[in-house]
């Protein structure tokens, strides 16, 4: 199926966008804010919302945290993408809610898949073609029809979802995640289109990622070996 396919070719993708880094992504998403900046036909909010997320998440996501090595080992806490997000939404939706939905999964690291009704199909095609013509290419962002949208739900493979419109949508939506198989989905929504309270939250980004950590032990080289033997055993 159409659907199925386009999940493994962002999974795929997803790899080379999360190791990116969160500042080069926000290079792209960068100049994507200025693209939407001088399209007349989208006003100046799509555009905001893009820069304002980027402020508001490079200080949480693009420096890796040192934390303390009582071994002699080397640990760094860091953020990573989830994979890949579908992003949808209901009909006559404000363009700032998708534009905020869209860059905070790609800045957080993951790849999307955009499904909006078909009435917004022409919103759809704009920013895909902003968003490659800014150098992000079709794989990390696609896009696929509506009608294909509860298959992309209950697509296992797929990260989580990412939702502008009504609760009692959202709720349906939901029911389906948390129905289907495998490892648990993240669940995004924005149901206020006038103060848009998930969007401006500072730590909106962190809804999109999971956190890693990087242990390097170093103990051979100088490392305390013997905290390595406490709690081992021996006598």
């Amino acid at each position: 199926m159409q659907s199925m396919k386009q999940v493994e070719l962002a999974n795929q993708a997803w790899v080379a966008w999360n190791n990116s880094g969160a500042n080069k992504r926000a290079d792209y998403l960068l100049d994507w804010a200025n693209v939407l900046l001088n399209d007349v036909t989208l006003g100046s909010m799509p555009s905001k919302i893009v820069n304002y997320q980027i402020q508001q998440a490079l200080p949480l996501i693009a420096t890796e945290q040192l934390m303390p090595g009582p071994t002699g080992e080397s640990n760094a806490l860091y953020s990573s993408g989830r994979g890949t997000f579908v992003i949808t939404a209901c009909e006559n939706v404000p363009v700032v809610a998708v534009t905020g939905l869209i860059v905070g999964a790609l800045l957080a690291g993951n790849c999307i898949i955009l499904c909006l009704p078909n009435s917004e199909s022409a919103l759809g095609k704009k920013l895909m073609m902003t968003l490659n013509g800014v150098g992000i290419n079709d794989q990390i962002i696609q896009s696929v029809d509506f009608k294909h949208i509860d298959l992309l739900i209950a697509n296992p493979s797929a990260a989580g979802v990412a939702y502008a419109g009504e609760e009692i949508q959202a709720i349906q939506i939901n029911k389906q995640l948390a129905s289907r198989e495998g490892l648990i989905a993240q669940l995004i929504v924005e149901s206020d289109f006038k103060q848009f309270s998930t969007l401006v939250d500072k730590y909106f980004v962190y809804r999109f990622i999971t956190e890693r950590t990087r242990t390097i032990n170093v103990t051979a080289v100088g490392g305390n070996a013997k905290l390595l033997a406490l709690g081992s055993g021996n006598k």
